[in-house]
């Protein structure tokens, strides 16, 4: 079981819907249980976020560039709706597609709280996978030919 996590894993850290498929698979084939299925997905795209924040927060950008993130960076800041503003936009991220990657790295380079931007990416992430493998299992069950 720890092998095949460790494959899903690797795998959802280059694609999460590839790590995703992976999982289902899995768990059809009877190599791994739902729960530690979403888990290992989950950790594999929390590693990669995780990089692209620390990546985003001591990335040295062009003063030209500095200039425009700077009124952003203190409009974000100084919102009473700050932490609103991070959570719906996690959450959001998490099930636009594209929108994964220059969230991380938004985050980081405004300086959002580290712990406030893990938890709640996690929160996304244990919600997007538990709707898609279920979704997917059922899909599966579904098409799949019967013996």
């Amino acid at each position: 079981m720890i092998f095949e996590g460790l494959k899903i894993t690797l795998t959802s850290m280059v694609l999460e819907d590839a790590g995703l498929i992976f999982g289902i698979s899995s768990i059809k084939r009877g190599l791994i249980e739902t729960t530690p299925a979403i888990l290992f997905c989950m950790a594999g795209v929390v590693l990669i976020d995780t990089a692209l924040y620390f990546f985003a927060r001591f990335l040295v950008l062009p003063k030209r560039l500095e200039k425009l993130t700077e009124k952003v960076k203190l409009k974000i800041q100084s919102s009473k709706y700050k932490n609103n503003f991070i959570f719906i936009s996690i959450i959001l991220s998490r099930f636009t597609p594209g929108l994964r990657f220059p969230t991380a790295l938004t985050a980081g380079h405004i300086r959002i709280s580290f712990l406030s931007f893990i938890l709640v990416d996690a929160v996304a992430l244990a919600t997007w996978f538990s709707i898609y493998i279920s979704i997917g299992l059922q899909a599966v069950n579904l098409f799949s030919p019967r013996v």
